[in-house]
């Protein structure tokens, strides 16, 4: 059955249709062996958008493509629910490698140095005053010194380092930690989502990312595009 006018999301079905055709097929070689299908304008960027959900697909962008893919149309397009991809074109997708978390430095404490407390030093008790003696002057007794006292300072004794556990691999980002109240400034909120963001089109684009997985990526992209321009 034709759909002259309907198009059709075939996102997450030709990513998983493609990723597991036998010998491995990129978007490039799926692009080739469409145009052979009879889609003449059928380039490796059209494949990049259909996958990641940019854009729809006409009809007759199904049946080349499902040609070239050695499935059925209906299966491809969503129509058949009951259709399964056919065991000979699966394989295994390889493990995904999860956002590289960030642990902000732990800054170590050192007491400050105690002050030198002030000696005090007891005043000379004034000099009584000699009546001058005609032809010889006054003599003056002299004060004797007070040596200075040094102090020393008591040694500071560093701490031991803080050891700081690795950062943990996580599959994908956590969308409740995409909320404004999970963070402390707009700054920072606005920085967690472009980071989030940035991460979720790598992974959608990637080869091997098992669909579970995909669709997960693909809502944390929705999140981050829709909560970024909220926060504009």
């Amino acid at each position: 059955m034709a759909y002259p006018t309907k198009k059709f999301r075939i996102a997450e079905r030709l990513a998983q249709a493609r990723r597991g055709f036998q010998p491995a097929l990129s978007q490039t070689g799926l692009a080739e062996k469409a145009r052979t299908s009879g889609l003449a304008d059928c380039k490796a960027s059209r494949i990049s958008r259909l996958e990641a959900g940019y854009a729809d697909a006409e009809w007759s962008e199904v049946e080349a493509l499902a040609k070239a893919l050695g499935v059925a149309p209906q299966w491809l397009a969503g129509t058949n629910e009951g259709a399964a991809l056919p065991v000979a074109t699966l394989a295994p997708s390889g493990p995904s490698v999860g956002p590289v978390l960030r642990v902000a430095p732990v800054a170590l404490a050192v007491p400050a140095k105690p002050a030198t407390p002030a000696r005090s030093v007891s005043p000379v008790a004034p000099i009584a005053a000699v009546a001058p003696v005609s032809a010889v002057a006054p003599a003056t007794p002299s004060v004797p010194a007070v040596p200075p006292r040094i102090f020393s300072a008591p040694a500071v004794t560093p701490k031991a380092a803080i050891a700081v556990a690795p950062p943990v691999a996580a599959p994908y980002f956590d969308l409740a930690a995409m909320e404004r109240s999970a963070h402390g400034s707009d700054y920072d909120y606005r920085q967690y989502l472009a980071a989030a963001l940035s991460r979720a089109r790598v992974k959608l684009h990637e080869a091997g990312v098992p669909a579970a997985e995909w669709r997960q990526w693909r809502a944390v992209e929705k999140r981050a595009v829709e909560e970024l321009r909220k926060s504009a």
